[in-house]
């Protein structure tokens, strides 16, 4: 099965909520609030990485949106969001999907999905609070996530 992602509302922007979302024949969707992100990039700062929070937390989200289904997934087109980023927000991903014990990584590609797709309703619709978000990531999740992935402890 082929899934498109879709985000709305930037990582960047710390002061809003960001919807990560797929879409396909099934549908999921994560949220990850504004405290959540500034938390976050609070601790990348402090460990002097605020040039990764971005796609640190992107890629991430994805792999946690993704986590639940990735085995029916075979390729995976994410909106092009961050440009020139592709590779590495790819190896994130890789990587954070590997920790999280998936053995099944999916193809994955970025692309224009567009203001049509399914996945930019579902995430433009749970950031308005007209759709039930599937899952609230918490920095409990990304911490955990972060200290695999980088061996260090980020007690706030």
């Amino acid at each position: 099965m082929q899934v498109q992602i879709d985000q709305s509302g930037k990582i960047e922007n710390t002061s809003k909520n960001t919807v990560l979302a797929f879409a396909n024949s099934k549908s999921f969707s994560v949220l990850i609030t504004a405290k959540c992100k500034r938390q976050l990039q609070d601790i990348f700062r402090r460990r002097g990485q605020s040039r990764i929070f971005i796609y640190w937390t992107f890629a991430a989200g994805i792999a946690l949106l993704l986590q639940d289904c990735v085995k029916e997934i075979t390729e995976v087109i994410i909106d092009e969001e961050y440009t020139d980023k592709d590779r590495l927000i790819r190896e994130i991903l890789i990587d954070t999907l590997q920790k999280l014990d998936v053995n099944k990584i999916p193809e994955i590609f970025f692309d224009r999905i567009g203001k049509k797709s399914k996945a930019h309703y579902i995430a433009y619709g749970v950031n308005l609070k007209r759709i039930k978000v599937g899952r609230i990531l918490s920095l409990k999740v990304f911490k955990e996530l972060y200290s695999v992935e980088s061996n260090k402890d980020l007690s706030a």
